[in-house]
Parts: C-alpha cells; sequence; structure tokens
C-alpha cells in the first residue's frame, strides 16, 4: 500500500492545499502555476495561495525562464530541516510553559482541588487504597470509633484494610470513644468530646490529601487533593495532637 504523504504533511502542519502543492510540485520539477494546480487537483488559485506559504517556509523557489514564471519544490531533506526546526521551536515553547506554569496556575485563581466522592463500603477501600500509593510519611486522624462501629462491623473495616497494612507510615490517631485494637506504627491519643464537640464521622490529612468521612446514611466520604487545604487540616490536628501530647 502507497504511503499517504498528503494526510502524514497535513498532520504535521501542513494545509491539505500545502500538502497536495507541495508533492505535486516534488513530481513535476519546475513547473507553472497551472500544472502544479493541475497535478494536485486543485484551483489555481488555492494552488498559488499554497505556493506562496510553502515559499514563505522556504519550501518552495521561483525562477524565472524568459518571460514565463516557474515553480519549484525544495528537496525532502530541506522538508525534514523545516520540520526538524518546527519541532524544536514546539519544544522550546513546551519548556517555557513548564518554567512558567506555577504563573498560569496563579492566573487561573491557584490550584484547583481535586474532589471525589465515595459511599457505603467502597469508601473504606477508597481510602486505604490511596494511602497504600501516595505513601506518606506521616498521617493525622481523628475518628469517632464509636460511631464507626455503630454503623459498620469491625470485619467490613478488616476485610478493605487487608492486604494495605502500611509500613514506614506513621499514624497519629485520635479518637473519640474506645480504641478497637492497636496497629504498629501508630500512635494512639483518646480526645475529651468536651474539647472537640459533638462529630459522627472521620477526618485524616496525608501528604496534599484531606479526607472527611461521615458515617451515617450508609457511609459518605469526600477526598480532597489540595496543598492548601491539606496543610490547613493538618495544622489543626497536628495542634490537637500536641495538645494531649505535652
Amino acid at each position: 500500500m502507497p504511503t499517504d504523504f498528503t494526510s502524514i504533511l497535513h498532520a504535521l502542519g501542513m494545509t491539505e492545499s500545502e500538502a497536495k502543492t507541495y508533492l505535486a510540485g516534488l513530481k513535476l520539477g519546475a513547473a507553472s502555476v497551472q500544472d502544479i494546480a493541475k497535478a494536485a487537483k486543485l484551483s489555481r488559485t488555492a494552488a498559488y495561495d499554497a505556493i506562496e506559504n510553502l515559499k514563505s517556509k522556504e519550501l518552495f523557489s521561483t525562477y524565472q525562464r524568459g518571460k514565463k514564471t516557474l515553480y519549484v519544490a525544495e528537496e525532502p531533506d530541506r522538508l525534514l530541516q523545516h520540520l526538524q526546526g518546527q519541532q524544536l521551536e514546539f519544544s522550546n515553547k513546551v519548556s517555557l510553559i513548564e518554567k512558567k506554569l506555577d504563573d498560569l496556575i496563579l492566573l487561573a485563581g491557584g490550584e484547583r482541588p481535586k474532589v471525589r466522592f465515595f459511599q457505603g463500603t467502597e469508601m473504606f477501600y477508597a481510602f486505604f487504597d490511596d494511602v497504600c500509593k501516595k505513601k506518606p510519611k506521616e498521617m493525622y486522624e481523628l475518628s469517632n470509633v464509636d460511631e464507626l462501629y455503630k454503623h459498620f462491623t469491625k470485619e467490613t473495616v478488616d476485610q478493605a484494610r487487608q492486604g494495605m497494612e502500611l509500613k514506614n507510615v506513621r499514624v497519629y490517631f485520635m479518637h473519640s470513644g474506645d480504641k478497637i485494637r492497636n496497629r504498629e506504627m501508630v500512635s494512639y491519643c483518646k480526645v475529651d468530646k468536651k474539647d472537640i464537640g459533638e462529630f459522627k464521622g472521620d477526618v485524616a490529612v496525608y501528604d496534599d490529601t484531606v479526607v472527611m468521612v461521615s458515617f451515617e446514611k450508609g457511609g459518605n466520604m469526600i477526598v480532597i487533593e489540595n496543598k492548601d487545604f491539606a496543610a490547613t487540616q493538618r495544622a489543626l490536628l497536628k495542634g490537637l495532637w500536641n495538645k494531649y501530647n505535652k
């Protein structure tokens, strides 16, 4: 099957008319606009406009034969040089955007949070899986354990956690109610409801992620990925932890 160079050149940035005109010029050698237009199956006007555009890219040349103006396509190696130059220019533009990405984010109003929502027992799997993937150095968590096991069984939580035990992740776990078990790399602290008020869920922060859970109504969880949100939540939970562990 012959190579469809028209489609290839079009994909590389030429208009369809330019691609057809350039290929016709290669086949014909020095030729008039009328002959190029006929070979490219274009109108004379479309062929002439394409030739002018290709001349600006140094892919077509003109010369006089007596009183007649002829046009000739540059050799394919010149086309390759042109495409390589475009590639380099594009690469430089990408590098510039990479360097100025923070400025663009600020222009857009800052980094927009990525928000995900989970319901029911799915939220336990999503939570443990996300922590395992991100492998944070530390995590702060505040949970109403009584409410957790009022709405979900220990087996449900353990099943979601199965195979997802974390190593080298220091967890600072603050809880209202009595904890069920001790886990490696977890430091526990029971908090007084008089200090924090009534709540029926869980909030955790790790890496650039904040997780908020309500255990009621089948369970709902929101995961917010944003550095600023995480920094604020971490400051609050770390402050509470320090208060109870002076």
